[in-house]
């Protein structure tokens, strides 16, 4: 038996099929309109990709496709015109069998038979025939070839890609973006500001941003993407800056959401577990005014929880509208608007003075810094619009424009946010000689240090806490795409070109508690243990008055633009290259609003390259190796942000496999790589003032493994693993590990079908030790947990209904996730049990 990759195998024997059961059209297929996004490529891949986005089932006996190569189809057509595109380049042509719901390709006729007999097709017998169905041949689809990415398909493209499907999110449950790229290999947490956004390290960096739908959302964010707005995740491993602009070095995490779809359906979904845990999620689709050229989806979610973690009191919402319309045959039009309201509060019992005799009294946080609200609210507002334009099936126009507002009002603690010489780390008056004691990052207790006839004497400085915090944030982002393919000297040429701009308002603004305790008074050692005993009682006191509040306003105001061009070059059947550039202007200005004054930072213009190669010397297999570059401006919003000459520059070479094995039935991606970034910035306080250190070097090399697999009809697994060996190589901390690295990472996910109606879930996710802080000076313990789940699905009056019950940290293993060193310790939130029905009509 030949040995094809196919997605549906039916099995066939010699049989006749007389002219009755032949249609020359499909008559569905002549009358409906889809959207085709396939490249040209060899015939038997276009065939594959053509059966899943058509969803249809081709019937082709391998000898007659195996020396072409397919034709271009690119946006909306009839599956019977696509598929005469796909074979315009081949002496093939099709007919569809009405009794078989299948099109069967044959050789174009040499003479028209007059005869009046009826005539015969043979369908070949399954050693020489390639079957493609409407359906994935397991349930986790990560490298599909029916989505592209730089105008070639994720399979043959030269850099390691994984795409979280759809499918894979139901079922997992996931109760937040964290949960979804649990079981994506080289992932691990971080803090995300106190657990108020999303933050993730890839490849041992911390991620520069998330993307939504390709636009860049500001690392300050104040909300957290829901699970049932997405659609899918698409994330890229490695620099990605011709792509995407400013980017890390470890990769990119781009989610894209769920858009009007042309069909009718309305599902709702209640939740509810265990640490007050209660939420509710509409999901409708229609069409818009009984038309069949525009659609609409609204998602109303409501999720709320008393307690996870160290985190009390969460209450998120959105409200997710968006129409899709087709005012020609060669145009789309989407159109949507996106509300998030996020709101929590944080556990601020923590101990900050352990108490020591009847000199320190014990205190935790909350008595050390008061604040003005009992925790943190964001209203987020985003604005999309995006228009696709077929000229021909070869070549394709993308714009895109988005306009985000959001309102972010609390205390977030952060030692970068708050010790700012301008806001805690105000040194002024101190003396030459001081002592700077930081709690929590929230509260400065400065301690004055003088010399009197060769005798030292303390006293206490003006006391900072931070108060309250409000910031606005406004972004915009436009970009323009043309994608489309050509040949020049009998080479195929996929070519993506275009340019974009990015534009970033943040003010924030700080109120600080300012208290003068016993100001201007000193005391050698021996008075000032006894003083400094009675002055923690009038510190600490439960119900002191408030000092006096001091503001601090500051804005950045940051634009970067972009033109960028790549060109993937298919060589032979087996061989394809690949080269891009992206050329980028950043500039940005810091405006303190509280003086008046205006600082220009230093404008950034860098030229960053990318070049692959892709070898396939089969279509099961592809064996690829890559250059990428990154950039990175560091626009830090205060006073050290001009002391930053160059910005963060990073590269990585990379080599690996893709591959369908056993038929289809498992794909794997295996990837070795290397990583260097320069000019890294480190902020510390050096004599009391927020300094930036640049010129670190990083590096980061290691491996990285993702498998899929059905193993049964009823099984499906993901395997993930990353090993990594990460290395600070210059500056200040030479010879230790970056923080947040780690260093071992593997996970496992399975899905069981006992039957149609009850469903099993299972997942184990392994992070070895890290450091949390680039000093190396405090380790977190490795950690493992096991999610698990069960749902069952049947019919409730007619609808479709299904329960679902979710297990997150089955064992309950307490583990810190990241740390924000000086600021906050992200604590998990121990075992979490949640139940769901959902109905959808």
């Amino acid at each position: 038996m030949k040995i094809i990759r196919f997605f549906l195998i039916v099995c066939m024997v010699h049989t006749c099929l007389p002219p009755a059961a032949l249609a020359s059209t499909n008559i569905m297929g002549a009358n409906s309109q889809r959207y085709f996004d396939l490249p040209g490529q060899p015939l038997q891949t276009g065939l594959i990709e053509f059966a899943l986005q058509a969803n249809v089932t081709v019937i082709a006996e391998q000898g007659l496709i195996a020396q072409y190569r397919s034709g271009p189809v690119v946006g909306p057509s009839t599956i019977d015109n696509a598929l005469r595109l796909l074979l315009a380049e081949a002496p093939l042509q099709f007919e569809y069998i009405e009794s078989a719901a299948a099109y069967v390709i044959r050789p174009v006729a040499v003479q028209q038979s007059v005869s009046a007999e009826p005539t015969e097709i043979v369908i070949p017998s399954i050693d020489e025939i390639l079957v493609v169905g409407s359906q994935y041949p397991f349930r986790y689809n990560t490298i599909t070839n029916t989505q592209l990415h730089g105008a070639v398909p994720y399979f043959d493209s030269s850099r390691f890609l994984n795409v979280i499907p759809q499918s894979l999110i139901r079922d997992q449950q996931p109760q937040s973006l964290e949960d979804v790229l649990k079981f994506a290999s080289a992932i691990t947490p971080g803090d995300g500001i106190s657990d108020s956004n999303d933050d993730v390290y890839l490849r041992g960096f911390q991620r520069h941003a998330m993307y939504l739908d390709g636009f860049r959302l500001g690392d300050s964010s104040g909300v957290r993407l829901l699970p049932a707005g997405i659609e899918r995740v698409e994330i890229l491993k490695g620099p990605s800056t011709i792509h995407y602009g400013q980017a890390e070095p470890g990769g990119i995490v781009n989610v894209i959401r769920k858009k009007p779809k042309a069909e009718t359906f309305s599902q709702a979904q209640l939740i509810a577990g265990d640490m007050g845990r209660l939420g509710v999620s509409v999901d409708v689709n229609r069409p818009l005014l009984n038309t069949n050229k525009a659609n609409y989806r609204v998602i109303f979610v409501d999720d709320q929880q008393q307690e996870s973690g160290d985190i009390l009191n969460i209450h998120r919402q959105l409200l997710s509208s968006s129409i899709a319309w087709q005012p020609s045959a060669n145009t789309t039009v989407d159109v949507g608007f996106e509300y998030q309201k996020a709101s929590q509060e944080w556990d601020r019992s923590f101990e900050v003075f352990t108490e020591f005799g009847n000199i320190f009294p014990h205190r935790s946080m909350a008595d050390v810094a008061k604040q003005a609200r009992p925790g943190f609210t964001a209203h987020f507002n985003l604005f999309s619009a995006e228009v696709n334009h077929y000229f021909n099936p070869n070549w394709q126009l993308q714009l895109k424009a988005n306009l985000l507002q959001e309102y972010r009002y609390g205390v977030r603690t952060t030692t970068d946010s708050y010790l700012d010489d301008r806001v805690l780390l105000n040194t002024e008056g101190l003396g030459p000689d001081f002592a700077l004691f930081i709690l929590g990052s929230q509260t400065v207790l400065p301690l004055i240090v003088e010399q009197h006839d060769g005798l030292w004497h303390y006293g206490l400085g003006p006391i900072r806490s931070i108060y309250d915090q409000d910031d606005v944030e406004l972004d915009s982002g436009f970009s323009a795409k043309l994608e489309g393919s050509f040949d020049t000297a009998n080479l195929e040429h996929n070519l993506s070109l275009g340019v974009d701009w990015h534009t970033q308002n943040i003010t924030k603004r700080y109120i600080v508690e300012r208290r003068d305790i016993a100001l201007g008074q000193r005391w050698d050692a021996f008075e000032f243990e006894a003083a400094f005993a009675e002055l923690a009682q009038t510190l600490f006191i439960e119900d002191r008055p408030l000092g006096e509040l001091e503001e601090y306003a500051k804005e950045l105001d940051y634009s970067d633009f972009g033109a960028f061009v790549q060109d993937s070059v298919a060589l032979t059947d087996e061989w394809l290259v690949s080269a891009g550039a992206r050329y980028i202007v950043t500039q940005a200005d810091v405006n303190d609003i509280t003086l008046n004054t205006a600082t220009q930072l230093k404008t950034f213009k860098h030229l960053s390259t990318q070049a692959g190669v892709v070898y396939k010397p089969n279509h099961d297999h592809s064996v690829f190796a890559n250059y990428s570059e990154a950039l990175r401006a560091n626009y830090i919003l205060d006073d050290i942000g001009s002391q930053i000459t160059e910005p963060e520059l990073s590269n990585q070479y990379e080599v690996g496999l893709k591959s369908y094995w056993l038929g289809g039935d498992v794909q794997t991606s295996v990837a070795a790589y290397h990583i260097n970034k320069w000019n890294v910035v480190d902020v510390q306080v050096v004599e009391g003032y927020r300094t930036a250190l640049s010129g670190a070097t990083y590096e980061v090399q290691g491996i990285d493994f993702d498998l899929s697999a059905q193993v049964s009809p009823k099984l499906n697994v993901l395997l993930a693993a990353s090993v990594i060996d990460p290395s600070i190589t210059d500056g200040s901390n030479t010879g230790n590990l970056p923080k947040m690295a780690a260093e071992q990472t593997s996970s496992v996910f399975t899905h069981y079908q006992l039957n149609s109606k009850l469903d099993f879930v299972a997942g184990y996710k392994f992070v070895s030790e890290r450091y949390a802080d680039d000093a190396n000076t405090f380790r977190l313990e490795a950690y493992g947990t096991f999610d698990a789940g069960v749902s069952y699905t049947f019919q409730l009056n007619g609808l479709h209904a299904k329960c679902n019950l979710s297990v997150k940290n089955l064992s309950d293993v307490p583990y810190i996730t990241a740390v924000d060193r000086g600021a906050r310790v992200n604590e998990s939130a121990g075992r979490t049990i949640s139940a769901s029905f959902q109905v959808t009509m």
